[in-house]
């Protein structure tokens, strides 16, 4: 056997080791892209779990502001009832 065709018998050898090291590169780099995609999905979701939060809040802060201001109105026409009941009376 000559010298060039041992090392020709090497070169399948290399470029399996250059296709698993290329590989093994790119499932690294899946994995960190991964992580990021999980680390970016729980900040997501902890800001929609306040989001939604904010807005239960904002709900409840619109129905009680529906609730008095129909107080309000309530009181506003009784005074108005009891103002026009004093004007009648001849003091």
């Amino acid at each position: 056997m000559t010298r060039g065709s041992k090392l020709a018998d090497f070169e399948p050898l290399d470029r399996l080791e250059a296709k698993v090291k290329l590989l093994v590169a790119q499932v690294n780099k899946t994995r960190t892209e991964q992580e990021k995609s999980e680390k970016e999905n729980r900040r997501l979701q902890a800001e929609l779990e306040s989001l939604q939060a904010l807005e239960a809040e904002s709900s409840s802060n619109g129905n009680e502001i529906k609730t008095l201001l129909a107080e309000r109105e309530t009181i506003r026409t009784r005074v108005t009832d009891i103002l026009a009941r004093l004007e009648t009376i001849d003091l």
